[in-house]
């Protein structure tokens, strides 16, 4: 059997009193401050329409050119399913990260994210 270092006994000891707190606190729900709440929900979901707003932009195009029957040739063909299949398989997070670093916090670099990662679907 391979010896491994991923479980200490104590450290899941310590550990299970912190779960139990964050258990105790999540129910019963405080609703106390729900007014702080209204601004952000709006947010994402308008953060997740645009992203996916965009993403129908701009996998119309792109629809024609990844199909075999209807691209410019097997070249463009292969390389629109590659850049498919690249923004199917980076996570939206990731793309979050770049976005972030390229262009700033706010909502536009989550618009993006999703919206790129969308079109690979």
């Amino acid at each position: 059997f391979w010896v491994t270092d991923l479980l200490h006994g104590e450290r899941l000891g310590d550990g299970i009193p912190a779960i139990g707190t964050m258990l105790s606190e999540m129910v019963p729900p405080n609703f106390t401050r729900w007014q702080q709440w209204i601004r952000p929900m709006f947010d994402t979901i308008a953060m997740s329409v645009a992203g996916t707003a965009l993403a129908i932009i701009l996998s119309l195009p792109v629809a024609f050119l990844a199909a075999r029957n209807t691209t410019l040739g097997p070249i463009t063909y292969h390389l629109v399913r590659l850049f498919l299949n690249a923004m199917r398989a980076i996570p939206e997070l990731i793309m979050g990260i770049v976005f972030v670093a390229a262009v700033g916090f706010g909502m536009l670099p989550g618009v993006l994210a999703l919206g790129l990662h969308s079109i690979g679907m």
